[in-house]
């Protein structure tokens, strides 16, 4: 998903307890402004290689092939 636009902070006081010590918090929100949300086009999956148990991995010893490198 990809979204365009902007990050906007806003800043506001909140009063914190009641009578003559209360006090004020400065609180400061952040929202997004979207101007553009798209969804991502990912062509196809890639093939899922099927799970081998460790017994699978053993190769045989005599290869006749040479590297071919």
């Amino acid at each position: 998903m990809l979204v365009e636009g902007s990050l906007i902070s806003s800043t506001y006081e909140q009063a914190n307890g009641k009578g003559k010590k209360a006090k004020t918090a400065k609180i400061t929100s952040w929202s997004i402004r979207a101007d553009a949300v798209r969804k991502l086009d990912r062509g196809e999956p890639e093939p899922q290689a099927p799970a081998s148990s460790p017994d699978a991995a053993v190769l045989p010893s005599d290869v006749s092939d040479p590297a071919p490198f």
